[in-house]
């Protein structure tokens, strides 16, 4: 069986790392200048809305875990 909370976790982390190092500006000195990262826009800012969208997607499955109506408990219950 496979521990989602494990791979959440690590995708959580990935995310994390991906948002500090690509989508975040290296300097903003208002938190304007960090909300205009927010929008999708061509100008050259931050871009942080999707991988945030993602970090809300994960914890539910860091805290409660793949669920009965997932692949592996479908599986699991077939070969019992």
């Amino acid at each position: 069986m496979v521990d989602w909370r494990l791979f959440s976790l690590l995708l959580i982390t990935l995310t994390v790392v991906a948002i500090n190092t690509v989508h975040w500006s290296s300097e903003w000195h208002t938190l304007s200048e960090v909300w205009q990262g927010y929008a999708i826009t061509n100008k050259g800012h931050g871009h942080f809305k999707l991988p945030l969208l993602y970090l809300v997607m994960f914890m539910p499955l860091l805290f409660a875990g793949a669920g009965r109506w997932s692949f592996d408990s479908v599986i699991n219950k077939k070969t019992i």
